[in-house]
């Protein structure tokens, strides 16, 4: 057995000030085409992907450099791409199209028709033994959920456009037209989850922070929360999301939510947060005021990254050098690999919550500790790379371990 020790940096849960650096990156260049529109941004194992409408773009140097990997292949060639996912269980990497669903077993290299959706597939993600797509556009969609990796698929929903999917362990949620949907049943069936919502919304992205979830509508109402499991939502606050106020796009990483809006809650500051979804401040940074419409994480979460569509360049926030003089501490996991158990000791006999996800950011498992060492049953996870967080003192630490 081998101990692996990483060295883990910090991130701070309040807001801090400091002197906040984005950077440019290089932009999504194939040929001749460069992309303008990004539909989704996902960290998956050791690459960051970039969704477009000049295909699926991937870097394994967190954007310092980029490649195409289905604007020249057979079956996704010019092919916009705006959905991607990892299968762990079967080991294969999917890619949602305009009315395609494509799969490759080889990380992109090349690709086949897994499926023909007949709209746009917007998100694809695991829910127990079923894979499902939330698919649609122009006032038509559903969501489909496949157990044979969609040599056969079943629809699901009504016939109105569905957007993302969230996932924490415990819900289930469905995010579109009408409102956010909830499931029981790993996809089966869906019912709109609780009351509350406008008349006219379509939430394109969810989080949850402190047992609330939030949810951003782009059809101008702002900010949705729930505080009972989606019994209940309510308009987050409608002094910051005030008036039009269209909510593109949100993360969640190390006790904190990254947001980028427009409309006329803007403000000329389009990327907010919040630690606690209450009070919130500019994370905007060096950022030009202007309209950023996706913000996505590495797999690790300690990257954040955007999408300015006016000059069509894509820009990069690593909490790691972003947060000035931080102390740093060690966390071990071990055994690393690991077969059915692992154990974390958390350098510090302090209360520490432990929260266990995939790369695509589903969360497998949570728990606390008030000793500095845990351990987590991990027999039923399918082989591959999984993501520890550690939330301790108002800090969160990060690091990676292997199942085989």
């Amino acid at each position: 057995m081998r101990k692996f020790t990483l060295l883990i940096a910090l991130m701070v849960a309040a807001v801090a000030t400091y002197a906040q650096q984005w950077d440019s990156l290089p932009r999504l260049i194939t040929g001749t085409d460069t992309a303008e529109y990004i539909y989704h941004i996902r960290g998956i194992g050791s690459k960051v992907y970039y969704c477009s409408d000049k295909g699926l773009f991937a870097s394994a140097d967190n954007g310092d450099t980029w490649s195409n990997v289905t604007f020249a292949a057979t079956n996704t060639a010019g092919k916009a791409i705006r959905s991607v996912y990892y299968d762990s269980t079967g080991s294969k990497l999917y890619a949602g199209g305009d009315s395609t669903l494509y799969v490759s077993a080889d990380l992109g290299s090349t690709w086949s028709v897994a499926y023909q959706v007949g709209d746009r597939v917007n998100d694809i993600i695991r829910s127990g033994n079923r894979l499902l797509v939330a698919y649609g556009a122009f006032g038509r969609g559903g969501a489909l959920w496949s157990d044979d990796a969609f040599t056969t698929a079943h629809t699901t929903t009504d016939t109105m456009p569905k957007d993302v999917f969230y996932i924490d362990g415990t819900n289930t949620f469905l995010g579109g037209v009408n409102g956010v949907y909830k499931s029981t049943d790993n996809g089966s069936t869906w019912t709109l989850a609780g009351t509350g919502f406008p008349a006219s919304c379509r939430f394109f992205s969810m989080v949850s922070l402190g047992g609330t979830y939030f949810a951003g509508d782009v059809y101008g109402n702002g900010l949705y929360i729930s505080s009972d499991n989606g019994a209940t939502w309510s308009n987050r606050d409608s002094v910051v999301f005030h008036d039009f106020c269209q909510v593109f796009s949100m993360v969640e990483t190390g006790g904190r939510i990254v947001l980028s809006i427009d409309g006329a809650c803007n403000n000329s500051d389009p990327i907010k947060t919040s630690t606690d979804g209450t009070a919130w401040s500019s994370y905007l940074g060096n950022l030009t005021p202007a309209y950023y419409s996706m913000l996505g994480l590495n797999s690790s979460g300690s990257c954040i990254f955007t999408f300015y569509r006016n000059r069509r360049m894509p820009f990069r926030y690593c909490t790691s050098t972003g947060i000035a003089d931080l102390a740093t501490a060690d966390a071990t996991l071990s055994p690393n690999p690991a077969h059915s158990s692992l154990t974390i000791r958390t350098g510090a006999a302090d209360p520490a919550a432990i929260r266990v996800t995939s790369t695509a950011g589903q969360v497998l498992s949570e728990l606390g500790t008030s000793t500095g060492t845990a351990q987590i049953d991990i027999s039923a996870y399918a082989a591959g790379v999984y993501i520890v967080q550690i939330v301790m003192n108002d800090q969160v630490r990060t690091a990676r371990f292997v199942k085989e």
